[in-house]
């Protein structure tokens, strides 16, 4: 078995200190923003996010003024406690995105939830539909 070390030299830690970033730093902030994706038809407004290793019981997805709001929360390591973390890069805690995206149908919204992606498909409100105008 290889064992990863890292020795650092004066100007390494100059440099992360100038930069302050320092490789293997096992302090990761909890709070992050959902990644996603957006697709827009005439009829649908499609939203995907990857939530990798969140259940679906733990996502919460509401819709108020015009804003929609997909928030998660990712459980806590089950380390045991004769167990010491001695390296994390796997990101726990609160997950959330607010979206502006205008009115919408939202009581005929569909969520599906496969293989740790969120897929919503929202149907726009007759308003937000695109409209011609016939010339005569």
């Amino acid at each position: 078995m290889t064992y990863l070390t890292y020795n650092q030299s004066g100007s390494d830690q100059v440099w992360n200190t100038l930069l302050n970033w320092e490789p293997f730093n096992t302090t990761v902030s909890t709070d992050f923003q959902a990644p996603v994706d957006i697709k827009e038809s005439d009829a649908t407004i499609t939203i995907t996010t990857d939530l990798p290793g969140i259940n679906k019981d733990d996502i919460t997805i509401e819709y108020h003024d015009e804003l929609l709001t997909i928030s998660a929360k990712k459980s806590e390591d089950d380390t045991s406690k004769n167990e010491t973390i001695t390296h994390s890069e796997i990101r726990r805690g609160a997950i959330s995105r607010t979206l502006s995206i205008g009115d919408i149908e939202f009581d005929n919204a569909k969520a599906d939830y496969l293989n740790g992606q969120l897929r919503l498909t929202i149907p726009k409100s007759e308003k937000d539909k695109p409209r011609r105008l016939k010339i005569t």
